[in-house]
């Protein structure tokens, strides 16, 4: 059964999707110095995006040898 938090959530994920190819959208219009501070900053900020991957992968999926920080 899917519960009301996981729907929400899942809206979340919807909306960070449009965001994603707005901003895919708009970039074609950036100068190259633009685009190369726009890319700095999201992969600055696509960090806890890849640590809450992680925290969605199921324990046996992730290598033990391979520190989560």
């Amino acid at each position: 059964m899917i519960t009301g938090d996981l729907i929400r959530i899942k809206n979340m994920v919807d909306d960070c999707v449009r965001m994603a190819r707005t901003i895919q959208r708009e970039a074609e219009r950036l100068t190259p110095e633009e685009r190369a501070h726009l890319k700095t900053h999201i992969a600055v900020d696509s960090k806890p995006m890849e640590y809450l991957l992680t925290l969605l992968t199921p324990p046996s999926a992730i290598a033990k040898d391979v520190p989560i920080n």
